[in-house]
């Protein structure tokens, strides 16, 4: 019976994590600082600060476009933003970020690839900010 039920706890742990797997593959790419920074770099996709204006103000990726999460017009914003280029997201840690991603998803976007850890791990990775 043991073995059974060590069985079945395998089969179920290996379902759920390809499904997480899956959902990377469909688009969505959580990424390091590093990684973050030489994607953005190439040129070829754009770059959101979903942080608030005043945050912005204080520093943020150059380049990037604010869109912040919290304004009215944050759902119409990134409705407007090109699906099929890639969208580099980010925040201050991840989370108004990862928000967004979901309603990436939803809006229909084809590659999207979040600073994992935001502009927190950003700095921590030795990379600066403009003001």
């Amino acid at each position: 019976m043991k073995i059974f039920i060590s069985t079945w706890t395998i089969m179920l742990l290996l379902v759920t994590c390809s499904v997480g797997q899956a959902s990377d593959r469909e688009g969505v790419q959580q990424v390091s600082a590093p990684d973050f920074s030489e994607r953005v770099a190439k040129g070829n996709g754009q770059l959101i600060d979903v942080r608030t204006s005043g945050e912005f103000e204080t520093g943020h990726i150059a380049g990037a476009s604010l869109i912040d999460f919290y304004g009215t017009d944050y759902r119409d914003r990134l409705a407007q933003l090109d699906k099929n280029v890639p969208v580099y997201i980010y925040c201050r840690s991840g989370n108004r970020s990862g928000k967004t991603v979901a309603l990436l998803k939803e809006l229909g976007f084809v590659e999207i690839v979040n600073l994992e850890g935001g502009l927190i791990e950003w700095q921590k990775a030795g990379f600066s900010l403009v003001n």
